[in-house]
């Protein structure tokens, strides 16, 4: 790699963007394939298509989340080895985390489809959108360990100097995503089917391109068919719990949703719903793609100490993803209906009005999401397992269950998507004070501290 854009020595604004331009379009390309899934339904197959795939969206999401937590963790210990020099540390963590996501792939596929029925039931799936949902969760079942197995790759080739690399392989998946929807949605009239075998399809080709950077010795790091030092596998993935959280927690927030309005507006309020789902799936990549590229550059510092870079690098990230908050709450207020347009033809006129209530609720989350996400990803880069995992916990389960609790019972089911406006405004405290006890500067006289170069010089209890 150039020393232009190396995270530790080369000049910050250009490596920031070095890293968070694939990142970021890694992450559009990876999530590409639920917003075009949602496009052709909304439009091809109407509402009830649409709502059926979103009671699927838990499962994917608890999916992604182990993939998540694994490879975020494991990355991270990857990066601080390379940092300090130490390669075969760093193979070692990047074999054994893609073995273990491998097999826990596998085992979830069997269990998944073993049980399908009762996990449709759990799902909150009513007689009509039953089978659907059965259905479209098989087929996608069937292509997990491809879908878990590239996202475990496309992070180790961040944090191996490669994210364009990784960034292309991800493009090149999403496209075919989409002309493999357009063929079997829009054309052979396939619909849901048609939906998760175009994206299966799409992530196989995906992983295959990832992985050939590996397999072709392009890479410094190098894998290794062995089992070694499982520990380290296990503290990668407690420092990557709060990723896992992050998306388990949404899995069940949206589960508590959907069953709140199939209770009370029925197949055309999930459908709405679902909408809402994309657009803040939309709102946030962008902000989940920085946040990504700050773990490479933030751990390599880490790894060498050096506060004052990481420092630039959460700065900038910072302001970054503020503004794309404002812009995109701006365009909601403005434009709600182009942008639900997007995702249903206006013969659904229903869930059309419905979808713009939930809007008018909605909009403020992305005002702060993008900072918490920032200050979380931060925390895990640094190692600091629990403050990462307070802001998980806080912003991804436990305050939108406390106050949907209280709102619940105060207002009508539009209320209750004030929720998740009201959590991020009490997570953004809660993040902001922990990074004030967790700022660069301290955390890196603790590890100098840790590795014996100087005295003690803070607590941080």
């Amino acid at each position: 790699m150039s020393k232009r854009f190396d995270p530790v020595s080369g000049k910050i604004i250009p490596v920031f963007f070095h890293y968070a331009i694939p990142s970021v379009i890694g992450v559009l390309a990876m999530s590409c394939a639920v917003i075009v899934d949602g496009f052709f339904i909304g439009n091809y197959g109407g509402a009830e298509a649409l709502a059926a795939i979103n009671l699927a969206v838990p499962v994917f999401g608890l999916l992604f989340g182990i993939a998540m937590m694994l490879s975020v963790g494991g990355s991270a210990r990857c990066g601080k080895y390379l940092g300090e020099g130490k390669r075969e540390a760093a193979n070692n963590i990047f074999s054994q985390t893609l073995i273990i996501t491998g097999a826990i792939a596998l085992a979830t596929t069997v269990l998944g489809i073993a049980f399908m029925d009762k996990l449709v039931l759990m799902l909150g799936a009513n007689a009509s959108l039953s089978g659907t949902v059965a259905e479209y969760l098989t087929i996608l079942l069937l292509f997990n360990i491809s879908q878990m197995g590239m996202v475990c790759l496309a992070y180790f080739l961040r944090v191996d100097s490669l994210p364009f690399m990784a960034a292309a392989a991800m493009v090149i998946g999403s496209l075919l995503n989409i002309a493999l929807d357009w063929l079997f949605i829009a054309e052979l009239q396939m619909g849901h089917k048609g939906a998760a075998l175009g994206t299966g399809l799409s992530e196989l080709a995906t992983f295959i391109f990832l992985a050939a950077p590996f397999l072709l010795n392009r890479t410094r790091l190098t894998f290794a068919l062995r089992i070694r030092r499982i520990s380290e596998v296990c503290k990668a993935a407690r420092n990557g719990f709060s990723e896992f959280f992050n998306e388990i927690s949404a899995s069940i927030l949206i589960l508590i949703f959907n069953w709140l309005i199939m209770l009370e507006l029925g197949e055309h309020g999930v459908a709405a719903f679902s909408i809402i789902n994309y657009i803040v799936l939309c709102g946030l990549l962008i902000s989940c793609g920085i946040s990504e590229s700050l773990l490479p550059v933030v751990s390599k510092n880490f790894g060498a100490l050096n506060h004052k870079r990481i420092t630039s690098f959460l700065l900038i990230a910072s302001v970054s993803v503020f503004v794309l908050g404002l812009l995109t709450s701006i365009m909601l207020i403005i434009f709600p209906g182009a942008l639900i347009n997007l995702f249903i033809h206006t013969g659904e006129q229903e869930t059309i009005n419905l979808s713009i209530r939930f809007i008018s609720k909605i909009w403020p989350v992305f005002l702060l999401s993008g900072l918490n996400i920032i200050l979380s990803s931060y925390l895990t880069a640094m190692h600091r397992i629990l403050s990462s995992t307070i802001i998980a916990m806080a912003r991804g389960l436990v305050l939108p269950v406390l106050f949907l609790i209280c709102i619940k019972f105060l207002t009508s089911y539009e209320g209750i998507l004030i929720v998740l406006p009201l959590s991020e405004l009490a997570t953004f405290l809660i993040a902001v004070y922990l990074l004030k006890r967790n700022n660069p500067a301290k955390l890196i006289r603790l590890q100098r501290t840790h590795l014996g170069q100087q005295p003690a010089a803070v607590s941080l209890a």
